[in-house]
């Protein structure tokens, strides 16, 4: 949550973020994945990759599937939080199987690799070209 003494700063510095930030706030998906791409990119508050986290697993737990590949790309490097391949690997799951592009080429790329899940060519090859279709392109 979002001080309101933050919100009020972020009022007067870019009327966009402050709008996020109220969003974000109430619980709307898509707002916090913009909030938690603001702290990734640190565009209107500080670079705050932690925070960033916290913001995309709030969305992603709400059924963004964007922010599910996001934060399981953090969750796979460990940017912003300890590494977790098995929950990395959930969140591509989930963001593949919502038809998200990055989140199937993920998918394919665990299951290549064996992250979080043992490897299986067959499916990292399925799930590869299906990311290919959906137009995603390395």
């Amino acid at each position: 949550m979002i001080s309101k003494g933050d919100m009020f700063k972020w009022f007067f510095k870019d009327r966009r973020l402050y709008d996020i930030v109220k969003k974000a706030n109430t619980g709307d998906p898509k707002a916090a994945l913009d909030l938690g791409n603001a702290f990734y990119y640190g565009e209107g508050p500080k670079l705050d990759l932690k925070e960033a986290v916290s913001w995309y697993r709030r969305s992603a737990d709400r059924g963004n599937e964007e922010a599910m590949c996001l934060l399981g790309y953090c969750l796979r490097t460990g940017t912003g939080v300890e590494k977790d391949a098995d929950e990395a690997f959930k969140y591509f799951l989930g963001s593949a199987e919502k038809g998200f592009p990055m989140g199937m080429y993920c998918l394919g790329m665990c299951y290549r690799d064996g992250l979080g899940t043992g490897p299986d060519p067959e499916l990292a090859e399925q799930w590869l070209n299906k990311a290919k279709d959906a137009g995603y392109e390395e």
